[in-house]
């Protein structure tokens, strides 16, 4: 009886052990609330690979889950005009479909990556329409798996030349 006890004692310290451990590896959903701010968009292409426009920025969140540090995203935009053909352009009305890749930085070091896009319509001057709404579909390191999703509120325009955006990412992301 003592020998089954004491098995028994081992099999429930292996199993708290074994629980503790995967605990650790669950992922979690954090709060997205992080203000962005873009760099200056520099044009790619026109009428190239099936999009009117193309184009890429660099861009910076910084708040939550970040604490002290931040984001570091290399934009790519697609654009699809209403009117693709239109020379010269008069309606600038269309959606804009924008792919990130973010870099991580916190207290100096680099601590992963995630990777998703967000969406957007235009109005016939260019000025949107609708609230961008995006997703977090992956990740690496520390971020590895990751997903969510967000909004973008309060976007606005900093600059038109060169064109610069800045807004507030509100929403949660798991990782």
């Amino acid at each position: 009886m003592v020998v089954i006890a004491s098995v028994g004692g081992i099999a429930i310290a292996q199993g708290d052990s074994r629980s503790t451990a995967s605990a650790a590896k669950a992922k979690k959903t954090r709060t997205l609330d992080a203000n962005w701010k873009t760099g200056p968009q520099d044009i790619l292409g026109e009428g190239e690979r099936g999009a009117d426009l193309e184009g890429s920025d660099e861009a910076k969140l910084e708040g939550r889950p970040f604490g002290k540090g931040k984001a570091l995203l290399d934009e790519y935009l697609r654009v699809t005009y209403n009117h693709p053909n239109e020379i010269p352009r008069m309606d600038y009305g269309g959606t804009y479909h924008v792919s990130f890749d973010a870099d991580v930085i916190r207290r100096g070091k680099f601590r992963g990556t995630f990777r998703g896009f967000y969406d957007y319509s235009v109005d016939s001057e260019g000025n949107p329409s609708t609230v961008p709404t995006g997703k977090i579909i992956d990740g690496s390191r520390e971020l590895k798996g990751a997903t969510g999703s967000f909004t973008i509120q309060d976007f606005h325009s900093t600059s038109n030349d060169p064109v610069k955006y800045a807004g507030h990412w509100k929403g949660s992301i798991r990782y």
